[in-house]
């Protein structure tokens, strides 16, 4: 009987380091993400500004600087996600790479 409580203690107890290591990911990668998401809304934004005012240099130049930031945060997203702690999870929870174009 004794033997019975052990083996559903380490069942529990290994249930929840899993959980947990999943939760952790999860949460790292959805903040990594979000960043993402963020430069390329941003970038996209500007590229329709720059297509309306094709001769403007200031323009030009926020859509460079916008363009660099998107692939900084993809890089960085990209780099955590290939983690050998996360990859695993991360890609069991659907989480892919990022294009850096």
């Amino acid at each position: 009987r004794m033997k019975w409580v052990l083996w559903l203690l380490v069942i529990l107890s290994t249930s929840a380091l899993i959980v947990l290591w999943f939760w952790e990911v999860r949460r790292k990668l959805r903040e990594q993400h979000s960043m993402v998401v963020s430069a390329r809304s941003q970038m996209e934004a500007f590229e329709k500004r720059a297509a309306a005012a094709v001769s403007d240099a200031d323009v030009t130049g926020v859509l460079q600087r916008s363009r660099s930031i998107y692939h900084q945060a993809a890089e960085n997203y990209n780099a955590v996600l290939k983690k050998p702690l996360i990859y695993i999870p991360g890609r069991l929870m659907g989480f892919a790479e990022e294009p850096l174009d």
